[in-house]
């Protein structure tokens, strides 16, 4: 961040780093030391909204705070976040794949949808059963955040006839179709939930 640095008022010894969270739950200060003049900061809390600025310190005291700056703390994929594990980010929010155990089932799609909806994980009840696309991300990540075994998983989205029960194959998620009525079908099924952090 841009700091005007002057030696007039003395000799410069280091710089003070603040990061305020927006919501005043926590501020993180790192002091560096002169001649650096750059430090990581740590302690951050992921998708906080921090404002960072620096002051000179020199022999005679802190000096006046340098332009300021927002920064927001966004999510990695595979990281615990939001009552589970990220498994896709954007600018503003993150999607977030539920836990193992509590957070999985096998069914028929009528009662993995019921258990989905109903599901109350990690102080978060807003989970739903993801959507072809959503599904389709959380299997190309799930390396990252785990939980996943060899087998099918029924998505929230209708299949082309306009039936719930589109469904992807872990071994080869481009898709297919079965449909909730006929023949009944017993697919896993991993609750998500979207976190706005922004």
């Amino acid at each position: 961040f841009p700091v005007t640095i002057s030696t007039s008022n003395g000799i410069i010894t280091g710089y003070k780093i603040t990061a305020n969270r927006q919501d005043a739950s926590g501020t993180v200060i790192v002091n560096v030391a002169a001649p650096a003049s750059s430090s990581p900061v740590t302690g951050l809390v992921t998708g906080g909204q921090y404002t960072f600025t620096v002051k000179v310190i020199n022999t005679t005291g802190d000096g006046a705070i340098g332009t300021s700056a927002m920064i927001y703390i966004k999510p990695v994929i595979g990281e615990s976040y939001g009552g589970g594990l990220v498994y896709q980010t954007t600018n503003t929010l993150a999607r977030i794949a539920a836990t193992i155990p509590g957070g999985s089932t096998s069914g028929y799609w009528s009662n993995v949808n019921t258990f989905c909806n109903n599901l109350v994980l990690n102080g978060y009840s807003d989970w739903v059963l993801p959507s072809q696309g959503l599904l389709q991300a959380m299997i190309a990540n799930r390396t990252l955040i785990g939980g996943f075994v060899a087998g099918e998983y029924w998505s929230s989205s209708p299949d082309p006839g306009g039936l719930p029960g589109y469904y992807l194959s872990v071994e080869s998620p481009s898709g297919q179709v079965r449909t909730r009525e006929g023949s009944q079908y017993i697919f896993g099924a991993r609750a998500s939930r979207t976190q706005t952090y922004l």
